[in-house]
């Protein structure tokens, strides 16, 4: 990891102590208190179930047509159309789309990735077609994530680059933090009071009059202090010290013969520093045969304004026995950790399964308000719990609660009873982009509405935009539960599509993020979680082939002092590595 200058985009985060003291993580409150507060919603959605024919044909007979065009369209993401901010349509390729609505007034909303415009619409009482047209190009302008590194302690500003912006909210704004629109733009300023080190996960909501436009702003405080080697499974206690402080991984881990395993942090004291896997493995993490009711179990119990990066687990074995758990209480089993305002990226759990007798599960992470990027779990996810609770249980994360999840794929089984999806259970105030869901899906139906999703079961509030899942394995990529929110561009695939870059276009440019090199995976992963296994030439026979000469990268790894080299090189679970003499 390298350090960045003070106004530039952070792609690669310097290492740096957070000294962010106690926090409450907001992340506690559990799906079923969620689903809760959205009950009113659920149970007006239940006599729609049961309408009788001629009802429904009565409807349908007194709704008048409505044509609308979506001008000012930028790349590749699908166009979604909602009369209401709740019930979305794809549009054409042509950005038309034909509705069919109620005589009376209407606002109409057009979306494409974190734009959207709104504009109000009268519908006459003659159904003669009503013809309008929605420019998405008058919407602010910025992209959907902006990351930044500063010096703690010096102070420091950004003009960001957005504009066409009347107003911005930024939510949560930290302490010492401000940020201001002007002349269409916006700009970040930090205070130089603000000497604690950590990451900020900041959503920032671009406004004018004719709509809005989301987008995600990390900044990350860098005090510059150097980095903690961890060597062996005995050097991780040094996390556990000094939870402020930041570390890197040196070499592949084994923790099988680690017994009764203590989570990094705890909800009182989480971990605030930056670990950097450096691409390594840790292999052997598992649960004890019985864990403390109400407790969360992972690598990281508690992660606050911490960053992790570039870490892979393989074959986990989370399966703890919990007791039975109290009423109110939360809990979640992952692999990686609960992080709340954190960077987690380029991070994998390949193989193994999370399923713990109680409570919530993921592949990865729990988290809130923090953002995701570059996370690949083939892990398999299991929740079998038959009480009332509504647990979370997902393939990358439990549930996304204001958080922001990009190039993020899920090849695990995952199987739930109450809320379930590929890539995350459900989403409040979230925005799950480009992310994709291969593995196969199980779950429960909440009210007969809302099928277990190819990305995610429901949204609450948030967006959901431009990701694919695997075809035949849920019914829908996700349902809208309570708006407003954003749903669009949900692509199913089939297998073979899922090797075709051509039929994952609503993902983005595909070279750019996306990959088939790796031999853990069917579907396509994250660039960035390989990045260590860098193309290399393979040695064949006592001849050396450069990379990509036969149409195939050929990558290595090294392992406890070794090198290894692709030998099959066709990015399957088949292939098999050879040591490099």
């Amino acid at each position: 990891m390298t350090r960045r200058a003070a106004s530039a985009p952070l792609f690669g985060l310097a290492t740096g102590a957070v000294l962010l003291g106690l926090v409450v993580l907001p992340f506690l409150v559990s799906g079923w208190q969620a689903q809760a507060q959205s009950r009113p919603r659920q149970e007006n959605l239940v006599p729609q179930a049961g309408v009788s024919a001629v009802y429904a044909a009565e409807r349908e007979a007194a709704l008048a047509p409505v044509e609308v065009a979506v001008t000012g369209g930028a790349g590749q993401d699908p166009i979604a159309v909602s009369p209401d901010g709740a019930n979305w349509y794809a549009a054409g390729a042509d950005g038309k789309a034909a509705l069919r609505l109620a005589p009376g007034s209407h606002t109409l909303c057009a979306a494409q990735g974190n734009r959207i415009v709104r504009k109000e619409i009268t519908v006459p009482a003659s159904k003669e077609i009503t013809k309008t047209t929605l420019d998405l190009g008058a919407a602010p302008q910025a992209d959907d994530l902006l990351l930044y590194t500063f010096p703690a302690g010096e102070g420091a500003g950004a003009a960001l680059p957005v504009s066409g912006a009347g107003a911005v909210a930024a939510e949560p704004l930290p302490n010492g933090f401000s940020v201001a629109a002007g002349g269409g733009g916006a700009s970040l300023a930090v205070d130089p009071a603000l000497a604690q080190a950590g990451f900020h996960s900041i959503r920032l909501t671009l406004t004018n009059a004719a709509g809005e436009t989301e987008c995600r702003l990390g900044v990350f405080l860098d005090d510059g202090a150097p980095a903690t080697e961890i060597r062996t499974a005995d050097d991780l206690a040094l996390l556990r010290e000094d939870l402020s402080g930041h570390f890197v991984l040196a070499d592949d881990l084994d923790l099988s013969a680690v017994d009764g395993w203590t989570p990094i942090g705890t909800e009182a004291n989480p971990f605030t520093g930056t670990f950097d896997g450096g691409g390594h493995e840790i292999k052997g993490f598992h649960a004890p045969g019985k864990i403390e009711a109400g407790t969360h179990f992972s690598f990281f119990g508690a992660m606050s304004g911490a960053v992790v990066e570039n870490l892979i687990f393989r074959e986990p074995m989370v399966t703890p026995e919990v007791p039975p758990r109290a009423s109110g209480t939360s809990f979640c089993c992952s692999v990686l950790g609960t992080a709340s305002s954190c960077l987690v990226r380029d991070c994998a759990s390949i193989g193994g399964i999370v399923h713990p007798t109680d409570g919530s599960a993921a592949g990865l992470v729990t988290e809130y308000n923090a953002i995701l990027l570059g996370l690949f779990n083939s892990t398999a996810v299991v929740c079998e719990m038959e009480k009332k609770w509504l647990p979370n249980t997902g393939g990358v994360a439990a549930a996304a609660y204001q958080s922001f999840l990009k190039y993020c794929a899920n090849e695990g089984a995952v199987s739930g009873n109450h809320l379930t999806g590929g890539v995350a259970s459900f989403t409040r105030g979230g925005f799950i982009t480009r992310c994709v869901n291969s593995g196969s899906i199980e779950g429960r139906d909440l009210v007969g509405e809302y099928p277990a999703g190819g990305v995610c079961q429901t949204i609450d509030y948030g967006r959901v935009t431009s990701c694919a899942f695997l075809r035949g394995q849920s019914a829908d990529g996700a349902k809208v539960f309570a708006g407003p929110a954003v749903l669009a561009g949900m692509q199913p695939v089939t297998a073979d599509g899922l090797r075709d870059p051509a039929a994952l276009a609503v993902l983005g440019p595909f070279e750019e993020a996306w990959c088939y090199a790796s031999l853990d995976a069917y579907g396509p992963v994250p660039i960035g979680v390989f990045k260590q296994r860098t193309p290399a030439p393979q040695v064949v026979g006592g001849a050396v082939v450069p990379p990509g000469k036969d149409g195939i990268e050929h990558y290595y790894k090294k392992e406890n002092g070794k090198t290894f080299v692709c030998a099959a090189c066709r990015g399957m679970r088949d292939s098999e590595w050879v040591e490099v003499p």
